[in-house]
C-alpha cells in the first residue's frame, strides 16, 4: 500500500470512532482484565475492521498480519517498557507486539524524568522493527510522532508535534514518546492521556508544556480497546512512512504539524540557552532556530519557553 493508493482504507479508519462509541461499552465490561493476559490484536478491534495484511511492504516490514500480533496487558506494572524488555529477554515479543499496563508505579520519560499517570490513560510499549537506514535518535522520535499523528487523525483528532517527542492538543501536552534500543531491538513507550493529567503545580519537576487530557473524546472506551484501535493504526503508518516518504516529504509534514513553528522559542540544549525563531527541522531531525548568529541546529534538548511573534 501506498499513501496515494490508500485513500479508501483511511476512509474506511476513520469511521472507527462511531465503531467504538456503538460498541464501547460492550467491550469495556467484558475486560475484566487479567494480570498478564495476552489477546490477539484481531481479537480486540471493532467487528467489521478491514485488515491490511496485503500491503508488501506492510509484510516486508513486520513479516506478519497485523491481525496476529499481541498485546498483554497488566492490571499494574513498574513500567510498559520494563515489562515489554522482560517479554522480548524471554522470546515472547516480536515487532508489532506490545504491552498495556493499566497502572504504572515507575512510569518514565526523557532524560530520566518521571512519567505521572493514572488509571484510564494509555502507558504502553511497542516493539517497533529496526530502520535498515538507522535514522538518528531525533529523527526516529519524529517518525514516532507522524505515526501517532496520523493513527489519531484516523480516529478524529489533530494533534501538534512538538520537537522532539511529544503530542500536544489545544496547545496542551496530551502524549509523549520515548524510545528506548537494546542489542538492535527497539521498543517505543507511549503515553497518552485519555482522561488524567497531572497538576502542574504538584509535578516536581520543570514543566514548561502544560499538560492537559482528551477529555470525554474516548468516554466509555476502555484504554485497552483505545490502544488496541491505536497500535492497529500505528502499524500501517509506521510501515507506510518507513518505505513510501521521501526524506523531503517526511520534513515537509513534519513542519506542517510542527508545535510552535514560526514562534520565538527558547530551547536548554546541554547546559546552553537557545533563544530564536524557530524555522522547522533539519535532515537529521535536528531543531533549526534562526538567531543573531545564523542558524543553529539543536540536536537535543527542550523547549523551556516561547513568546509568541507579532
Amino acid at each position: 500500500m501506498t499513501l496515494n493508493q490508500d485513500l479508501s482504507f483511511i476512509e474506511n479508519q476513520s469511521r472507527l470512532r462511531i465503531l467504538l462509541i456503538l460498541t464501547g461499552f460492550a467491550f469495556q465490561e467484558q475486560w475484566k482484565v487479567d494480570s498478564g493476559k495476552t489477546h490477539y490484536l484481531k481479537d480486540l478491534l471493532p467487528p467489521g475492521t478491514a485488515l491490511f495484511s496485503d500491503s508488501p511492504d506492510f509484510k516486508a516490514l513486520f513479516g506478519r498480519e497485523p491481525g496476529l500480533y499481541s498485546v498483554t496487558v497488566h492490571e499494574s506494572c513498574s513500567s510498559s517498557l520494563d515489562m515489554a524488555w522482560e517479554l522480548i529477554r524471554q522470546n515472547r515479543m516480536n515487532p508489532g507486539d506490545s504491552v498495556l499496563c493499566l497502572r504504572q508505579t515507575r512510569g518514565r520519560g526523557r532524560m530520566g524524568r518521571k512519567w505521572l499517570s493514572a488509571k484510564g490513560n494509555i502507558m504502553a510499549a511497542w516493539m517497533i522493527p529496526y530502520p535498515e537506514s538507522g535514522p538518528s535518535d531525533s529523527l526516529l522520535s519524529l517518525i514516532m510522532g507522524l505515526t501517532l499523528r496520523r493513527s489519531m487523525l484516523n480516529l478524529g483528532l489533530s494533534m501538534s508535534i512538538k520537537w522532539p517527542n511529544d503530542l500536544i492538543y489545544e496547545n496542551r501536552k496530551v502524549g509523549g514518546v520515548l524510545i528506548e534500543e537494546k542489542n538492535n531491538k527497539l521498543v517505543a513507550g507511549i503515553g497518552l492521556n485519555l482522561v488524567f493529567c497531572p497538576d502542574i503545580n504538584t509535578m516536581g519537576e520543570p514543566c514548561f508544556t502544560a499538560p492537559g487530557h482528551l477529555g470525554g473524546y474516548f468516554a466509555g472506551i476502555s484504554p485497552v480497546q483505545c490502544w488496541a484501535n491505536l497500535v492497529y493504526l500505528a502499524n500501517f503508518w509506521y510501515a507506510d512512512i518507513l518505505c513510501n516518504f521521501s526524506l523531503i516529504d517526511f520534513i515537509r509534514e513534519i513542519n506542517s504539524n510542527l508545535w510552535l513553528l514560526g514562534e520565538n522559542i527558547c530551547i536548554e540544549s546541554n547546559g546552553q540557552i537557545i533563544e530564536g525563531f524557530l524555522t522547522g527541522i533539519g535532515d537529521k531531525g535536528e531543531l533549526l532556530v534562526k538567531h543573531f548568529k545564523g542558524i543553529a541546529r539543536v540536536t537535543s534538548g527542550s523547549i523551556i519557553k516561547h513568546q509568541k511573534s507579532d
